[in-house]
């Protein structure tokens, strides 16, 4: 009897997937939103979209770790795990637009140079502010290039070890989403559950 799920079966269990995802995400980013103490929508729509990111970034991460406590068999790749994998690679990708509207409204070289006139590898920013966004890219960099990874071309292309290997750049990637919330809760001082 062959274990193989259907591709029918597997279709419909991922567009489900996606489907919950979906409202699931686009809730969140509301609520955020909505509870967000700022006037200012487009600063509410960067927060709540980059929460939404980070959130989805922590199922991501906590599925292996839950599924091994539950003494689940781990695979080398899951469905579920890529699907919100994919969900935290669109909604880092929105976060990274909408952030780099925020505070210099679209003058988007601003935050990794300082304005003037004298050549770019003078003016890269070496402050907190440039540091935030410089680790901002970095992640938004790493998700996509983590996204493009996850499907099963890429597994049977570089083999499961290697595969997996590049997949658990994930923790670094979350290292540099953590640094880049720090260093802007320092930034703009917030003293709110957001901080925390």
């Amino acid at each position: 009897m062959s274990t193989t799920i259907p591709p029918t079966s597997r279709s419909a269990r991922r567009l489900f997937q996606h489907v919950a995802l979906t409202f699931f995400s686009v809730a969140l980013c509301a609520a955020l939103y909505g509870v967000i103490a700022k006037p200012d929508p487009l600063f509410r729509w960067g927060m709540g979209s980059g929460y939404t990111a980070l959130v989805l970034l922590v199922i991501t991460l906590s599925i292996g770790p839950i599924n091994s406590l539950r003494g689940s068999r781990i695979p080398v790749s899951s469905d579920l795990r890529r699907d919100v994998g994919i969900w935290t690679c669109l909604w880092s990708l929105l976060h990274t637009v909408i952030g780099l509207q925020v505070h210099m409204r679209g003058k988007m070289s601003e935050y990794f140079f300082y304005p003037g006139q004298a050549q770019f590898i003078t003016r890269v920013r070496t402050d907190l502010f440039g540091s935030a966004n410089y680790a901002g890219l970095l992640a938004a960099v790493s998700v996509v290039l983590l996204a493009a990874l996850s499907n099963d071309f890429a597994v049977r292309l570089l083999g499961a070890t290697r595969w997996k290997r590049l997949q658990q750049a994930n923790y670094f990637l979350f290292a540099l989403v953590i640094a880049h919330s720090i260093i802007f809760q320092l930034i703009e001082k917030r003293i709110s559950p957001f901080a925390f």
